[in-house]
């Protein structure tokens, strides 16, 4: 699958190490931050003739060809009523390798169903790496760092604090440390299961997740505003591309409306 990448900065030199090497030729530097990271769209369902069909579905109408004129007109129409039921039989499989403290406000967007009957489970596409079967790599440290903003609880201010570079570097040191702390409880034979417990909130973990075309414009929405953290706005940018080309006018469209974009 080609990537267009024109609008985040790549990293193809970059020397993450991924204990599969499954994702690795899809390496970002998140623009804002420098934050490197891994996103691909590892399988995808559905197009804009596909949200027409549904659409029409109501009147028992099925085409076999998009038409440029009256179909288009359609998509917009559906997007701007936000009547978006239609766009949720678009799916795309994401693959990500990201920060722990990043992929928790990305879990927050999964989808997914719960069965109430007899044998109930949860039905949540999210399958992720595991530090009881696999060993952890790399830590992930802001280049960066800002003081806390005055009138937002959860939020940093765009004012670098004044030891910045001593709590970078201090942080590095720490995180070396721990490395090799883990590293040898690894070596040591202690169990990945209790040595993971000492690893820090930026390390990187390995995930998969399938959305729908909705949840995917809802999350673009959200996490692309600039009071959202400026790493995970660096993940929205790079999920706002892949999806535009894998899925054209079907996304592009809802975006448009939906996230004012």
């Amino acid at each position: 699958m080609s990537i267009e990448q024109s609008k985040v900065e790549t990293a193809p030199e970059m020397a993450l190490e991924v204990p599969n090497g499954y994702i690795n030729q899809y390496s970002y530097i998140g623009k804002r931050t420098g934050m490197p990271f891994q996103c691909a769209i590892r399988l995808s369902m559905g197009d804009k003739l596909t949200v027409i069909n549904a659409a029409r579905a109501s009147f028992n109408k099925f085409h076999e060809k998009f038409d440029d004129m009256s179909d288009t007109r359609l998509l917009h129409f559906l997007a701007r009523e936000f009547h978006t039921m239609p766009f949720r039989h678009l799916h795309a499989l994401f693959h990500f390798r990201l920060p722990e403290m990043v992929t928790r406000q990305l879990f927050r967007h999964q989808i997914g169903a719960e069965y109430t009957s007899e044998h109930s489970f949860k039905d949540l596409p999210w399958s992720e790496l595991s530090g009881r079967y696999v060993t952890y790599t790399d830590v992930y440290v802001p280049s960066v760092f800002y003081d806390q903003h005055t009138s937002k609880k959860q939020g940093a201010s765009t004012t670098e604090s004044s030891r910045s570079t001593e709590f970078y570097y201090r942080a590095n040191d720490l995180m070396d440390q721990v490395r090799a702390l883990y590293n040898d409880m690894i070596e040591a034979n202690v169990a990945r299961e209790q040595a993971r417990s000492i690893l820090p909130m930026g390390t990187y973990t390995e995930f998969q997740t399938t959305w729908s075309m909705q949840a995917i414009v809802h999350f673009v929405h959200l996490r692309a505003k600039p009071d959202a953290q400026a790493e995970i706005q660096d993940v929205a940018d790079v999920v706002h591309e892949l999806t535009k080309k894998e899925f054209g006018d079907a996304y592009t469209i809802l975006h448009q409306y939906v996230a004012g974009g």
